[in-house]
């Protein structure tokens, strides 16, 4: 799922002219993410337990029903923190509201850039690395002088065998995509145990 790239100045570009008319979808799925993670979701403890960010680079396909993005994952200072990361997602429209989902992660090695457990890159460089290893160069394409969404880069996330193996159709991707939006709430933190863990279970 990843694309190798050189060069950030078109999506920082695409960032400057566009970020105003999906700056709505930027909040909905910042809010979102603090819910998921009030709302005790294992794969989302990161968000309580990190330092993270969204990025500000979010593709909405030009239906505005798929979109794609990254979360920015510092792990802090200290002997564990010996690399950050970032999230993929994905976001599909239904009736009119945007659900969203993770992908795969990117794991960066401080010492890959420099850096040690007691300095960790900074927003800005996680969110360089995230778009030159997970966006591409294909993510956006030029029309009548200005960056756009490339559609079919950004559908192919949506309709591929890595989602869904055994899809064909249309409707059966958009099942297995409906399957991984409410899978997350299968699986919450068992609040009683971690405090009993802690020490501080009554």
């Amino acid at each position: 799922m990843f694309f190798s790239c050189t060069k950030d100045d078109k999506n920082s570009e695409y960032v400057k002219n566009n970020f105003n008319s999906y700056n709505e979808i930027y909040r909905v799925f910042k809010d979102s993410l603090l819910f998921y993670s009030n709302s005790n979701l294992k794969g989302y403890n990161y968000i309580n337990e990190n330092d993270w960010e969204l990025d500000s680079l979010i593709l909405v396909n030009s239906t505005d029903h798929h979109l794609i993005t990254v979360v920015l994952i510092s792990s802090g200072t200290g002997k564990e923190g010996k690399s950050d990361g970032a999230i993929f997602f994905l976001g599909k429209k239904i009736n009119n509201q945007w659900y969203f989902f993770q992908g795969s992660t990117l794991i960066v090695p401080r010492d890959a850039y420099g850096k040690d457990e007691n300095h960790p890159l900074i927003f800005h460089e996680l969110s360089q690395i995230a778009r030159k290893e997970m966006f591409g160069e294909n993510c956006l394409i030029k029309k009548d002088g200005k960056w756009i969404v490339n559609d079919k880069w950004v559908d192919y996330f949506f309709y591929n065998s890595g989602v869904c193996g055994h899809c064909k159709t249309k409707e059966q991707f958009d099942s297995a995509h409906w399957a991984a939006i409410n899978k997350k709430w299968k699986h919450k933190i068992d609040t009683a145990e971690f405090k009993k863990q802690s020490g501080n279970y009554p």
